[in-house]
C-alpha cells in the first residue's frame, strides 16, 4: 500500500469517527435545570438577597438522611417561618420535588433514586427573605 492510499485511509476513517461522534452528541437528551430560564433571571436579584440575608446568619440550616427519612431542619428562632424546600437530583429531572417547608420535617425517600441530592431551601420570617442549599447523599 503506497501513501496516498493510507492517507486516504486515515482521512476516511477519521471523518467516519468524527460522523459518529456528532451523531451521538446530537441524540444525547441533556435535562435542563429549570425549563423556565427568563422567569428565573427575573427573579436572580431576589436569591441572591436571600442568599446574602442566610450568610450573615450565626447558625446554618440542616440536612440530613436518616433512617430512610430527609429532614431539614432551619436554623434555631425561625419556628414561625414559611417556605419551601425544593429536592435537585441532577442525573434526572424527573426525579426533582418540591415540599412545603412544614412537610420537610420528615420526608421519606422511598423512590428516590440514590445518589446526590441538592436541597435547595426558601423561607421568610419577619418580611426577610432567605435561601440555603444543602447537599445530601441518599443510598
Amino acid at each position: 500500500m503506497n501513501w496516498g492510499t493510507g492517507l486516504a485511509l486515515a482521512m476516511g476513517l477519521f471523518i467516519a469517527m468524527m460522523m459518529t461522534l456528532v451523531y451521538k452528541s446530537v441524540k444525547q437528551d441533556l435535562p435542563l435545570v429549570t425549563e423556565q430560564y427568563y422567569e428565573v433571571s427575573l427573579d436572580y436579584d431576589r436569591v441572591q438577597l436571600g442568599k446574602s440575608n442566610y450568610a450573615a446568619l450565626e447558625e446554618g440550616i440542616a440536612a440530613r438522611v436518616e433512617g430512610g427519612l430527609l429532614s431539614v431542619g432551619l436554623p434555631a428562632g425561625f419556628d414561625a417561618a414559611e417556605g419551601s424546600v425544593y429536592l435537585y437530583f441532577a442525573a434526572d429531572a424527573s426525579q426533582d420535588r418540591t415540599f412545603d417547608l412544614a412537610e420537610a420535617r420528615g420526608v421519606s425517600t422511598e423512590g428516590m433514586r440514590p445518589g446526590k441530592w441538592t436541597v435547595r431551601v426558601n423561607w421568610s420570617q419577619d418580611g426577610r427573605e432567605y435561601q440555603a442549599e444543602r447537599i445530601v447523599f441518599i443510598q
